[in-house]
């Protein structure tokens, strides 16, 4: 099924004031968009963490600082720059500095292992390394020889504040390289370009209804690529983001701060929302909590009922690095759900989705199999990897600027389009000479009304396989 408009659900009130982004939107770059929001806005406060806040005119001034100290120790042409940074304001003013720069950001975690870190810096050779005092020492560590790791809060606050040469930028130049490990551990870059990026903030947007009124959270780090959407939907809106540092946080210390700053669009995986809708908590600020990044299942939707606001609305979705933006799926209090697991929904304006076998045949509704996504928005590619680009997108020869994606995601439609999420392709478990697909019998434990989640794998050597399932109790 080709979706040519964006999916608006019955739950989102229609009466908001709310000006949808125009496709022109693209045309442009991340840097440019925010330098306008900047202009508009110059007072409104655009990022608030537990130690700092920053007004969109104080924002704009640090990154502008930052690009030019970038151009006037690096140059000026389109380079990777690393960013080895916990969650934060800083780390904001690190990726809009590295953009205004007209360079492109490799966001690392501070957590990773040195020999994978310095796989990746190898692999892309920044032209610096982004860090702060506590992860200095661990910059120098994993660098090259003769690049450089800065610590930003060094940085010479005499450094120009002039504005860069935002006119330089194009919207095809490449934005960031987000390194994950796929299933082999080896370091893979997804690559993609300023147009793209702005078509994925289009789409949230405009789906979500964002506008400058809103406080949107940003809870996991730098490195994860889930964070983009949250922190441009934000700045490229004229809304505040709100960056928490997991590290330092507990659980009930992250809920307390999102009461506490009356954040209004949640967004995690569903294992932290899992993890802070719990107890008494309550959550009356928030009007949207959206959960990407892994299943969600019909317990999530009762844990939204219990700790959420009867006018808020829950959005599970699905996108990858590889995609952006998926589909999405809108339930509030009067959604029926069929089944344990929570349908990630259509697809997203621009986005035809299909669910393949092994040879790339499309399947019927109904049917499990891999889900493949085909778009003009697809990520440019994998990092210095043409052959691996190569495989797994694939061309279309009928129209040249299309391309199709095989995310290794198991799913199904239903007839009408609906699109369930059934995990890793790789998930399958081959079972006394059948395959099985775990999320099924995970859905049916879960559905027990004493179990709250659930977890299935084979143990045993061949001939003597027995199919486990672990269960965790409701409270």
């Amino acid at each position: 099924m080709w979706v040519d408009s964006i999916q608006r659900s019955r739950v989102l009130d229609e009466a908001i004031e709310f000006s949808p982004l125009l496709k022109s939107f693209t045309d442009s770059t991340i840097a440019a968009q925010f330098k306008s929001v900047a202009t508009r806005y110059p007072s409104r406060m655009a990022v608030v963490d537990r130690r700092s806040r920053l007004t969109y005119q104080e924002l704009d001034q640090k990154s502008d600082q930052l690009a030019n100290l970038i151009n006037d120790h690096y140059g000026i042409l389109p380079r990777p720059v690393a960013l080895l940074l916990p969650q934060g304001a800083p780390a904001v003013v690190a990726i809009l500095g590295i953009l205004k720069a007209r360079m492109f950001y490799v966001p690392v975690s501070c957590a990773a292992k040195e020999v994978w870190l310095n796989g990746v810096f190898n692999e892309v050779r920044p032209a610096v390394v982004l860090t702060d005092e506590d992860n200095l020492e661990l910059a120098r560590a994993v660098s090259p020889a003769g690049i450089t790791a800065l610590d930003l809060g060094t940085m010479d606050s005499s450094a120009s504040k002039s504005v860069p040469p935002l006119t330089t930028g194009l919207p095809e130049d490449i934005a960031y390289i987000f390194f994950t490990s796929g299933t082999t551990g080896e370091p893979k870059g997804v690559f993609d370009t300023h147009r793209n990026v702005l078509h994925n903030i289009l789409r949230y947007t405009n789906t979500l209804a964002i506008r400058p009124s809103d406080r949107i959270s940003l809870i996991q780090p730098p490195a994860f690529s889930g964070t983009v959407s949250s922190l441009f939907s934000a700045l490229l809106n004229g809304a505040r983001i709100y960056p928490v540092d997991l590290e330092r946080e507990s659980m009930g210390t992250l809920a307390a701060w999102l009461r506490e700053q009356a954040v209004t669009i949640y967004h995690s995986v569903p294992s932290i929302f899992r993890n802070i809708a719990v107890g008494s908590q309550k959550f009356p600020s928030i009007r949207i909590v959206r959960l990407e990044g892994d299943r969600g299942s019909k317990r999530d939707l009762e844990r939204f009922l219990c700790h959420f606001s009867d006018g808020s609305v829950i959005v599970n979705g699905l996108g990858t690095t590889e995609t952006g933006l998926v589909s999405q799926f809108f339930m509030d209090r009067k959604t029926e759900l069929v089944g344990e697991t929570l349908p990630v929904g259509y697809p997203s304006t621009g986005t035809q989705v299909q669910i393949i076998d092994k040879n790339g045949s499309e399947l019927p509704p109904g049917r499990i199999g891999e889900i493949a996504v085909t778009s003009r928005y697809l990520s440019a590619g994998y990092w210095r990897r043409s052959d691996l680009t190569k495989v797994s997108f694939q061309t279309i020869p009928e129209d040249e600027g299309l391309r199709r994606y095989r995310t290794g995601d198991l799913g199904r439609v239903a007839e009408d389009g609906l699109l369930e999420h059934w995990g890793r392709v790789d998930s399958k478990i081959r079972f006394r000479g059948q395959w099985i697909v775990p999320a099924i019998i995970e859905g049916a434990l879960v559905s027990c009304p004493a179990v709250d989640e659930a977890a299935v794998t084979v143990r045993g050597d061949i001939g003597n396989e027995r199919l486990i399932a672990y269960v965790k109790y409701k409270n």
